[in-house]
């Protein structure tokens, strides 16, 4: 008897796709320089849309350990990634050549060959080690009760987290671009796993409905807590210096991913999600493309070409109201633009895994492997 297909959660699906939309306008606001030419009034708006989507990457670590938390490596799975990952930094670098409009030297040609750089894409070089050292962490999480489990974070929240944040990462450094946070991240979502929030006696009284509520209002409070600490930071940086470092630590951390306002704000984007009952084949289909949205619209060639067909850096002579229009459409936009890509790329492997020499190598690999497995074991 077959066993039945898992079906994924289209909760934290739609999660996962808003999720990198946040990262695509994350992205616009930087990459594409509209703090740097707009005017104050509309960069303390896109300042809160920053804040807002601050949770994106963070969301992506902490739903990987709700879901690995007790899950062995699927080696298919990092293969896949590093695969997916080295076609399109090689098929972007082909297409940059041919267009002839970036000065590319033979040693970026030769670093863009390698199946891994270090150089690109930050995230999946993070996410690759921390899959591959989960296991060591999931062992920890069996084994620890709950209580242990709480002194864990919450110890990790203070050393990881608030340490680094009043003290610009002077005494410890990690600014969420670390595997140190990563990892931190991941140990809480196995804690939501392990012991859903939802079922503790603080929530149980509460219906679904009301836990939603809460958990967004708690989304949403340190969302415009860190926000109006950011700004009050601008303002009364001054003559005092006590207050003036401190001022200058928050402005230089209000964005972190490891800022303990933003780490607060993702478990209640987190939970808000969790309490969501959503069945959508769509959401579950175009969910599985958010990666390669990564891959597409961060890659160097790709980033350079849009923004500058784009002009953002002119967006300010259109007026405020058409600055803040765009940058919530076009993250939507460029999004819809890599689902197409990728789904025409998927399309493509699949004509070619269906043909017959495909398969024949394919067949002529398995048998090589199969060969080598038996020699060993009569070596041994």
């Amino acid at each position: 008897m077959k066993e039945e297909k898992k079906i994924r959660q289209s909760n934290f699906e739609l999660m996962r796709i808003i999720s990198m939309i946040l990262i695509i306008m994350w992205h616009l606001i930087f990459h594409g320089g509209l703090l740097e030419t707009n005017p104050t009034k509309i960069n303390i708006i896109l300042e809160l849309f920053i804040l807002i989507g601050a949770v994106h990457v963070n969301s992506f670590i902490l739903v990987t350990g709700y879901f690995q938390e007790s899950k062995k490596i699927n080696y298919k799975k990092v293969l896949s990634l590093i695969a997916t990952s080295w076609f399109y930094r090689v098929f972007f670098l082909v297409i940059a050549l041919l267009i002839g409009t970036f000065t590319i030297s033979k040693l970026e040609i030769f670093n863009e060959l390698l199946p891994i750089d270090m150089r690109d894409y930050w995230f999946i070089n993070l996410y690759l080690v921390l899959y591959i050292i989960s296991p060591y962490l999931n062992i920890i999480v069996s084994k620890i009760n709950q209580q242990d489990f709480k002194r864990i974070l919450i110890g990790g929240f203070i050393i990881f987290s608030i340490i680094p944040f009043i003290t610009n990462n002077k005494t410890i450094a990690n600014d969420g671009y670390t595997i140190t946070n990563f990892c931190y991240l991941y140990l809480i979502g196995a804690y939501l796993k392990k012991f859903p929030i939802k079922e503790s006696s603080y929530l149980k009284k509460y219906t679904q409905k009301k836990q939603r509520y809460l958990f967004l209002s708690i989304m949403i409070f340190f969302c415009l807590l860190n926000f109006i600490g950011y700004q009050l930071s601008k303002n009364i940086i001054g003559e005092n210096e006590i207050i003036n470092q401190m001022a200058i630590n928050y402005c230089a951390s209000y964005r972190a991913f490891s800022n303990p306002f933003i780490i607060l704000q993702t478990i209640g984007y987190f939970l808000f999600f969790s309490t969501l009952t959503i069945k959508s084949k769509v959401i579950n289909k175009v969910s599985t493309f958010t990666l390669e949205a990564y891959l597409i619209h961060e890659n160097f060639y790709v980033l350079n070409i849009i923004y500058d067909i784009m002009k953002t850096r002119i967006w300010y002579q259109y007026g405020g109201t058409i600055v803040i229009g765009l940058t919530l459409i076009i993250p939507f936009l460029i999004f819809l633009l890599c689902v197409a890509v990728s789904t025409f790329r998927n399309k493509i492997l699949q004509f070619i895994k269906k043909r017959k020499t495909y398969k024949k190598i394919k067949e002529i690999g398995k048998q090589y492997l199969t060969k080598i497995s038996k020699n060993e074991m009569i070596k041994e």
